[in-house]
């Protein structure tokens, strides 16, 4: 097989890659988790435009995670909650192994080589919210029901962005009814 090249490469086969491989990482996800109550779903993207990650936040992995980190709030384990629940995908979430999403990152990869968009520009940003627009589409995050009870969104790596683009993003994918929780529980993180 021949060698890709940057200029071979175009926004839509970038976004296919990034559906397979996040439907993909979804699924596994739902296999090796079925009893556990899934909160959130979100893409990681770098700030600069050019790596790709997911993670997925359940009600059980943050219980786990802020009884582990209740010495911190004297042993306040919802005040734990409430401050990790958004804190971002290291607090207790389930991140995606680099493996999940090697052929995107791949792509991601020569677009940087080849310089095919600008860093900084919100192409991968844009990008992940359609490639989220999608799933919901093709059904894969359940029915319309089970959809009020996820929040779908990107993030920076690591958190890394500010609470106003978190809620644009989320704003992008999520119903109203979703976004109303969003705004509420970041409120409670005080």
């Amino acid at each position: 097989m021949a060698k890709k090249h940057a200029e071979n490469v175009t926004l839509q086969e970038i976004e296919d890659a990034i559906l397979k491989d996040g439907v993909s990482f979804f699924r596994a996800f739902l296999k090796r988790h079925s009893n556990e109550t899934i909160y959130s779903f979100m893409f990681e993207v770098s700030a600069a435009g050019y790596a790709i990650a997911a993670a997925v936040a359940t009600e059980e992995s943050l219980a786990r995670h802020a009884e582990e980190c209740s010495d911190d709030f004297d042993g306040d384990i919802e005040r734990a909650r409430n401050a990790l629940r958004w804190a971002g995908p290291e607090d207790g979430w389930r991140q995606s192994e680099d493996k999940r999403f090697r052929i995107s990152n791949k792509l991601l990869e020569l677009v940087e080589e080849e310089e095919l968009y600008p860093e900084y520009d919100g192409t991968l940003e844009r990008i992940a919210l359609s490639v989220i627009h999608r799933m919901v589409k093709e059904g894969i995050f359940g029915s319309a029901e089970e959809l009020e009870k996820v929040v779908l969104g990107i993030c920076h790596t690591g958190g890394d962005n500010s609470e106003k683009d978190f809620i644009r993003w989320a704003s992008a994918v999520n119903s109203p009814t979703v976004i109303k929780r969003l705004k509420a529980q970041l409120k409670q993180r005080a």
